[in-house]
C-alpha cells in the first residue's frame, strides 16, 4: 500500500499513511487468525503496476504488466477470496482510468488474468476433487449467514482497544469498521481540494453537493441508530427515524458514490 501511495502521490509521507491505514485498520484485527486474509499485499501492488504501466513509455509497458500478473498470482496463492473481490475493483479502475489511448491495457490485463488462471488451475482442480470427495458445499443460506451488510461498516472486533464497544453480536465477517483516522483524512483532503479548486460553473456541482449533503445526513441517521437503537422523531406530518443501521447507511453510501460520479 505504501508503494501504491507513492506511485500516486510521489510522496513518502503520504504513502506511509496509506500503508498504515491499509495494514492496521480495525477490520484487520477481526481476521488476525486468518493468515490468508491478512496477506492482502498483492492487490495494492497490482494497482501500482497498472498505474505505472499506464504512464510508462511503450518500451517499459511489458515489464509492468508482468509485475501486474505476478502480483495477481501471488495474491491468488495467498488468498483466492481476494481475486473475486479484486475483480470488481479492477473493473471500476478500468472505467475510471482507461481512455482511448490506454485501450492497449484491456488485452494486456486479459492476458495477465489468463496467465494467473493457468498458474492457479492445478490448485483449483485439487480443491474441486477434494470438495467432491467429501461432499463439501455452500448453499445460499450459508452465504447469507456469513455476508455483511452496510451496518458492518459500524462494527468492530470486540478486542479492539478503542472500538470494541461497537462489536455487538456480529462475527468477524461483519466487522468492517475502518476507524476514524482514515475517513477523517479523506474528509480533510476533500475539503482542502475543494477550497483550492479553481472556481468553475458546472451545474453538476450543485447535484454533487446535494448528494453529498444527503450522504452526510443519512450517515448521521445510521450512527444514531447504532448508538441509541431504533428511534423516531415526528415533525407534523413528517417522520424521521431508523429501526436498523444498514438501510440509512446503504442510502448514504449510494449517495456518496453518486456524488463522486457526477462531480
Amino acid at each position: 500500500a505504501h508503494a501504491l501511495g507513492f506511485v500516486l502521490t510521489r510522496r513518502h509521507d503520504a504513502a506511509a499513511l496509506c500503508g498504515l491505514a491499509y495494514g492496521f485498520n480495525p477490520f484487520r484485527a477481526a481476521h488476525g487468525a486468518h493468515l490468508e486474509l491478512i496477506a492482502a499485499f498483492g492487490m495494492p501492488l497490482a494497482l501500482a503496476a497498472l498505474h505505472l504501466a499506464a504512464t510508462a513509455p511503450a518500451t517499459r509497458r511489458t515489464r509492468w504488466m508482468i509485475a501486474f500478473a505476478a502480483a495477481l498470482a501471488i495474491q491468488g496463492l495467498c488468498g483466492s477470496y481476494y481475486l473475486a473481490f479484486f475483480a470488481v475493483l479492477l473493473f471500476l479502475w478500468v472505467l475510471w482510468f482507461v481512455r482511448r489511448r490506454e485501450a492497449w491495457l484491456l488485452p494486456a490485463m486479459a492476458g495477465a488474468g489468463l496467465s494467473v488462471v493457468v498458474v492457479l488451475l492445478p490448485l483449483a482442480i485439487g480443491f474441486s476433487r477434494i470438495h467432491q470427495f467429501y461432499g463439501m458445499s455452500r448453499d445460499i443460506g450459508t452465504v447469507r449467514a456469513f455476508s455483511a451488510d452496510m451496518s458492518a461498516l459500524l462494527a468492530a472486533p470486540h478486542y479492539s482497544a478503542l472500538w470494541g464497544w461497537l462489536s455487538g453480536s456480529s462475527g468477524a465477517e461483519k466487522q468492517l469498521f475502518p476507524g476514524l483516522v482514515a475517513p477523517g483524512l479523506v474528509l480533510v483532503g476533500l475539503i482542502v481540494a475543494m477550497r483550492r479548486r479553481r472556481p468553475a460553473h458546472d451545474r453538476w456541482d450543485h447535484v454533487a453537493l446535494g448528494l453529498a449533503v444527503l450522504a452526510v445526513a443519512y450517515t448521521i441517521v445510521a450512527i444514531c441508530a447504532k448508538a441509541i437503537g431504533p428511534w423516531r422523531v415526528q415533525f407534523g406530518p413528517l417522520t424521521i427515524g431508523a429501526d436498523v443501521v444498514f438501510k440509512p447507511l446503504s442510502v448514504a453510501v449510494a449517495a456518496a458514490t453518486l456524488a463522486i460520479a457526477v462531480s
